[in-house]
């Protein structure tokens, strides 16, 4: 199929159109309104900070266990 100008420019649209349909589901009812988006952001955080401990370890024990050279040992 040979593609003009006009079909590229066509299927280029929508990027404009972007921002436009954000705004229209953020203040729609249809999509997660500013309010839910904030109390998850709080729960998530909440959460972070409860287990950071915890989170902290394992990410430790991961970054070790990924960059250590036990593997290459073996060989």
């Amino acid at each position: 199929m040979k593609r003009t100008f006009t079909t590229i420019w066509n299927k280029g649209q929508h990027i404009f159109k972007a921002p436009t349909r954000l705004r229209a589901q953020l203040r729609g009812e249809k999509g997660f309104g500013t309010i839910e988006v904030v109390i998850i952001i709080a729960i998530m955080l909440a959460i972070v900070l409860l287990f950071r401990t915890q989170i902290s370890r394992f990410a430790s024990k991961l970054i070790d266990r990924v960059f250590s050279d036990s593997i290459i040992d073996s060989l």
